[in-house]
């Protein structure tokens, strides 16, 4: 396996910016899951992605290779499906290699999963929803009220 080098950030560095876009509306019945995705999604995961577009609408699209099998987005794609949605937004990632897909379609996942939290920040911004109207679930942003609580505490 090629040995990767982590470099250090540096006052200013270009990376080029490949043309990507435009997002279009599409069916998610033109989208496929891929057949390999290591990544799961429980049954309560999609009800609160669907929750979540419900609540804030499709802010971030699936991204998927030119025939439609997505790279990043299976539970938003499940929870469209689930809703009806009737389109959704999508980004073809044409720029991208075979084996660039297939490294992005796990960096997406796991380079999220791999930050943390300020957990004096995050109680703050849980506790500013009480003195807030929400027109939402609290529930809708993935803590339930008995974890929240205990967090404000």
């Amino acid at each position: 396996m090629p040995r990767s080098t982590t470099r250090k950030p540096t006052a200013v560095r270009k990376i080029a910016a490949p043309s990507i876009g435009p997002v279009e509306q599409i069916s998610p019945a033109l989208l496929k899951p891929y057949a390999q995705n290591a990544r799961t999604h429980s049954e309560r995961q999609i009800a609160l992605i669907a929750q979540s577009l419900e609540a804030f609408g499709f802010n971030n699209p699936i991204i998927a290779e030119e025939d439609g099998t997505i790279i990043a987005g299976h539970g938003r794609w499940e929870a469209a499906k689930v809703l009806g949605l009737e389109t959704v937004p999508v980004l073809r990632a044409r720029h991208l290699t075979s084996a660039k897909v297939k490294a992005y379609r796990l960096a997406d996942n796991r380079l999220a999963e791999l930050s943390g939290w300020d957990a004096e920040m995050l109680t703050l911004e849980l506790g500013e929803f009480d003195t807030m109207e929400l027109d939402f679930s609290i529930e809708t942003i993935g803590w339930e009220h008995a974890e929240i609580d205990l967090m404000i505490e």
